[in-house]
């Protein structure tokens, strides 16, 4: 209430309001807090700031050293919080010379281990193929072809002629797909001649290829 009532005037007018006048008393911490329990939130952000006002002024009047050392770690704080952050140091760009430098002075890591005495051995008894012709490939160190089993051609079948001839016309007559399966590449005339193959050769009714 002593906010928004104007001052009482003395009875007798002149400086100071009087004889009579009082200074008007700073609001307590009850009557914040009740304005706050009243939902009356402008009277209290009234009342606050005159409150924390009146308290500041008796502080700095009883304890002044203790005022100016909280004044000071205040406006620390607020220096801390807007100053600008400080600039990087030097560049760490290097130069083509540095870099070349670098270059030439780095020994990359090996990428496997050091073999063992054992590893070492096995690794040299290893063969290792320098040809490869259809069925028969040449070995390092050797003069004479050998028979790769390793294959399915080992019987060197993909070498006939007429098998390459074979294989050219299926490939311009049906195409190629990306797998063999029909499911996936869908049905031509080799799979219903082979099924009804299949079929005469059984004596079945019937026969399904996939």
């Amino acid at each position: 209430w002593w906010v928004t009532m104007p001052k009482k005037e003395g009875k007798k007018g002149g400086k100071g309001g009087g004889e009579g006048s009082k200074p008007d008393a700073p609001p307590t911490r009850a009557e914040i807090f009740q304005a706050l329990e009243n939902r009356e939130f402008k009277l209290a952000l009234k009342l606050a700031p005159i409150a924390y006002g009146h308290w500041w002024s008796n502080l700095a009047r009883e304890n002044t050293a203790h005022v100016v050392v909280e004044t000071f770690l205040c406006m620390f704080i607020v220096w801390l919080l807007l100053r600008k952050a400080p600039k990087k140091g030097p560049s760490t760009d290097l130069t083509k010379d540095e870099v070349d430098q670098l270059v030439e002075e780095w020994k990359p890591a090996p990428l496997v281990p050091k073999l063992t005495e054992q590893e070492q051995h096995l690794s040299d008894s290893m063969l290792v193929i320098e040809e490869f012709d259809g069925h028969k490939v040449k070995l390092m160190y050797e003069q004479k072809p050998k028979l790769n089993f390793v294959t399915f051609d080992f019987l060197g079948m993909s070498l006939r002629d007429e098998l390459k001839d074979g294989a050219k016309d299926t490939l311009n007559e049906y195409g190629c797909g990306s797998c063999g399966p029909r499911g996936f590449y869908g049905s031509v005339m080799p799979h219903i001649e082979i099924e009804n193959n299949v079929k005469a050769f059984m004596g079945t009714e019937g026969s399904i290829s996939y």
